[in-house]
């Protein structure tokens, strides 16, 4: 809906640091499905989730069965495509999946060693399948979710012996692209765990990250090269070679003796973004299809360098994870427009002299319309320019239409507070007390006022016998 009255020739690059955020030293983050809520992993391997909209954390998880010293770092995590799991890869050789609702482990899969990334198969939304990419010894592998009885298929490599990789599915779950240690990009058809074709990135010997695009149709690859490098991708092809082809390099003058360390696509292909891994924080801006370098974004010197750069799925913005843990949100500028609200107002650069014209404010008789001096007419809209809010029509931001059963926010959770629960407890003892008190003061005196009508009465008494005596 926000960007329905947008005008078609926006800006869509980021260009300034618009926030902060920390929520402990973060080591990792990924979005869900709808960029409603952020998943980032910490340095004491917990967990926290933060709900975007008001930008703050409304879930932390971490394993009861594990004390402070034993909770391993969080090295990558990854949303389910309905947003009810996470799965989170451990500095201890771990994998843990995670139920968003209950706030509980359904699964710990231990001895998987180091991973450079672990996620879920595309092709199964409920998060039934994982995909693996170990960072020693092994090649990236395909294997179900639960403890027993399931079968790792590991990936083809066009080598002679198994590499280790980074492993991404594409959109329709039906490929897996798998960037090796080699230099080597290769796609693999997930369901026959068939190698179709591979490529030798120019000028790389190892390939570090792969980045596919939210529309599923552009994969960057992210090498030991001085370059990034850049494929086309048709998920939907006849011929299972024609899955991927080699487009473009991106260069940069300005980090032409380092080595790149994260890349990524905005929400729409337009552009690509990529920092240098032993630079500042400073991210390079792409044209994606011409592969021109538009501009260079400095952002805060104190992050000593962005060790992950992760996109928005609907927005134009993104989150610079900085290598001192803290998370820098990137947002275009956004330009304030009186005028949408009030087609009359004129925006003044500069203070002008404003000279009042005599009958400016009469009253003017009840036909006559009143009109100010220098007012803008009302333009009327027409019926065939206006946006339609009726019609479902597929969203160029949204590149797919399976939203069933789907996670996209947390139910609001009220969070004791351990010191206002002991003051509400103290202020009922005290209120306790004093209630006590009150009782016992009227007990006694009603007591005390029954004793006197009693002295009272019998005084009477006494004074009416002696009387009758006498």
């Amino acid at each position: 809906m926000f960007r329905l009255f947008e005008r078609k020739d926006v800006n869509r690059q980021w260009e300034v640091v618009e926030d902060t955020l920390s929520g402990g030293r973060t080591t990792c983050c990924a979005w869900n499905r709808r960029g409603t809520m952020l998943a980032c992993g910490t340095a004491s391997g917990s967990i926290v989730i933060w709900c975007w909209d008001v930008r703050a954390v409304t879930r932390e998880f971490s394993r009861s069965d594990e004390t402070d010293e034993e909770a391993a770092a969080t090295l990558s995590v990854q949303w389910s495509g309905d947003g009810r799991k996470i799965v989170a890869a451990k500095s201890d050789g771990k994998v843990e999946v995670w139920d968003v609702l209950e706030e509980d482990v359904r699964a710990v899969l231990s001895n998987v060693g180091l991973c450079s990334s672990v996620g879920f198969s595309a092709a199964r939304p409920k998060g039934d399948t994982l995909v693996i990419s170990p960072s020693v010894q092994r090649a990236p592998y395909v294997r179900g979710t639960s403890l027993r009885g399931q079968k790792e298929m590991e990936m083809p490599s066009p080598h002679d012996a198994p590499i280790p990789g980074f492993a991404v599915c594409s959109k329709n779950g039906k490929y897996i692209f798998v960037g090796d240690a080699k230099g080597v990009v290769s796609v693999v058809d997930a369901e026959a765990t068939r190698l179709v074709r591979s490529f030798d990135v120019p000028n790389a010997t190892m390939v570090k990250r792969l980045e596919l695009c939210r529309n599923g149709k552009h994969l960057l690859a992210v090498t030991n090269a001085q370059t990034l490098y850049g494929f086309d991708v048709d998920d939907a092809a006849t011929e299972a070679s024609e899955v991927l082809r080699p487009a473009r390099e991106y260069a940069s003058p300005w980090a032409s003796r380092l080595q790149w360390g994260a890349a990524a696509y905005p929400w729409n292909g337009e552009f690509v973004y990529g920092v240098s891994s032993g630079a500042a924080h400073e991210i390079h801006v792409w044209d994606r299809a011409s592969g021109e370098l538009k501009c260079v974004l400095e952002g805060p010197a104190e992050a000593k360098g962005v060790t992950q750069l992760a996109a928005h799925p609907i927005r134009d913005c993104a989150i610079a994870l900085g290598s001192n843990g803290y998370m820098y949100v990137w947002s275009r500028k956004h330009v304030e427009d009186w005028s949408a609200f009030d087609p009359s107002f004129v925006t003044l650069v500069d203070n002008n002299e404003y000279v009042e014209a005599e009958d400016e404010f009469d009253a003017k008789p009840p036909g006559e319309k009143q009109t100010r001096r220098g007012q803008i007419p009302v333009e009327r809209l027409d019926p065939d320019d206006a946006p339609d809010l009726f019609t479902g029509s597929p969203n160029d931001f949204y590149t797919d239409n399976s939203d069933d059963d789907v996670l996209h926010a947390l139910p609001i959770r009220i969070k004791p507070d351990p010191a206002a629960e002991k003051f509400a407890a103290e202020r009922r003892a005290k209120w306790d007390r004093k209630a006590k008190r009150r009782e016992e003061r009227k007990r006694a005196e009603e007591e005390a006022s029954k004793k006197v009508k009693e002295s009272e009465n019998k005084d009477v008494a006494e004074k009416t016998m002696e009387t009758k005596a006498g």
